[in-house]
C-alpha cells in the first residue's frame, strides 16, 4: 500500500481480478487503516515485513493451492522488494511461502516531490522538538498523484487515511528506500512493473536504475503514456488491469506447469 493508505483501496482491483480466479489479499500495515499501532510513526521499517508475513500466512491457509504473487504499490513496492530479499536469505529452519512472482505498481524508489521552504522549516522544527510526533502533512498534493477527481475527493474524506507522519518516519523511509535500491540482485523471480509516464511522485530514473540491476531476464516494464502515479484510479486503469490480468494468467500457468513437472 502507498504512504498513508490502506487495504480498502484495493477492493476495486479485487473485483476486476476475481472473475479470472485471482484472490486479492490486501493488508493494513501497522498504524494504517484498521490495524493497531501508532499512526504516522514507526521506529523501524522492517517491522512492516512482519505484517506482510501475517497476510501471506493467512492467505496461504485460506487458498493453499493458489500460486502466490506479491504486489507492492508506491511505497509498498519497496516493502515488497525487501520482503523478497528476506525471503531469499531466509534461515534454513524457516520455510517461507512459495512466491511465484512480483508486481510493482508505480514503485517509489526515488521520490520526485521536493519539499517547499515552509515544509523544510517544519521538518527542521519537528526534528529538533519532537522527531517521533506525527506533524508532517503527507496530503495536499493529491492532483499530482491522481487525475481522477472522484478518488481525490474520496481520499480527502477518508477518516482512515494517515495525514501526518513524524520526522522519524520520513528519515526511516529515506533510509529504507536507499536500502531497497541495493536489493535489486535479490529479485530473481518473474517481475512486472507498471508505471505512468506522467508520474510526478516516483522518479522514473530510480525505477530504471533498479531494473538495470535486476539479474533476471523475465522482467517486464509497461508504461502508460498519459497515466499519473495512482494507476489503480486513473482513466487508464482498464488498460492497467488488462495488462496485469494477462501477466498473472501467463505466470500462473507457468507456475502450475513447473509444479506439475
Amino acid at each position: 500500500q502507498g504512504l498513508g493508505g490502506h487495504g480498502g483501496y484495493y477492493e476495486s482491483l479485487a473485483h476486476h481480478l476475481a472473475p479470472e480466479g485471482t484472490v486479492v489479499v490486501a493488508l493494513d500495515l501497522r498504524g494504517h487503516g484498521y490495524s493497531e499501532g501508532r499512526r504516522g510513526d514507526i521506529d523501524r521499517f522492517d517491522r512492516y515485513l512482519e505484517d506482510v508475513d501475517v497476510a501471506i500466512a493467512w492467505g496461504q491457509s485460506c487458498w493453499p493451492d493458489k500460486p502466490l504473487i506479491l504486489l507492492g504499490e508506491s511505497m509498498g513496492a519497496s516493502i515488497a522488494i525487501q520482503y523478497i530479499a528476506r525471503y531469499r536469505s531466509a534461515i534454513n529452519n524457516v520455510q517461507p511461502a512459495p512466491i511465484a512472482g512480483l508486481v510493482l505498481i508505480s514503485p517509489v524508489l526515488r521520490p520526485a516531490i521536493r519539499p517547499t521552504i515552509r515544509e523544510a522549516a517544519r521538518y527542521v522544527r519537528s526534528l529538533l522538538l519532537a522527531p517521533s510526533h506525527p506533524s508532517i502533512p503527507v496530503t495536499g498534493r493529491e492532483e499530482l498523484g491522481c487525475r481522477d477527481q472522484d478518488f481525490n475527493d474520496r481520499l480527502r474524506a477518508d477518516p482512515l487515511f494517515v495525514r501526518l507522519v513524524s520526522v522519524r518516519f520520513l528519515n526511516n523511509l529515506t533510509k529504507w528506500l536507499w536500502q531497497t535500491r541495493r536489493k535489486a540482485s535479490s529479485v530473481q523471480l518473474p517481475l512486472l512493473v507498471l508505471q505512468g509516464k506522467q508520474d510526478y511522485v516516483a522518479h522514473p530514473a530510480g525505477t530504471a536504475a533498479f531494473l538495470r540491476q535486476v539479474p533476471i531476464e523475465n522482467q517486464r516494464l509497461v508504461t502508460f503514456p498519459e497515466a499519473y502515479h495512482c494507476l489503480l484510479y486513473d482513466p487508464d486503469t482498464p488498460s492497467v488491469v488488462k495488462t496485469l490480468t494477462s501477466w498473472l494468467l501467463e505466470e500462473v500457468s507457468v507456475s502450475v506447469g513447473e509444479a506439475a513437472s
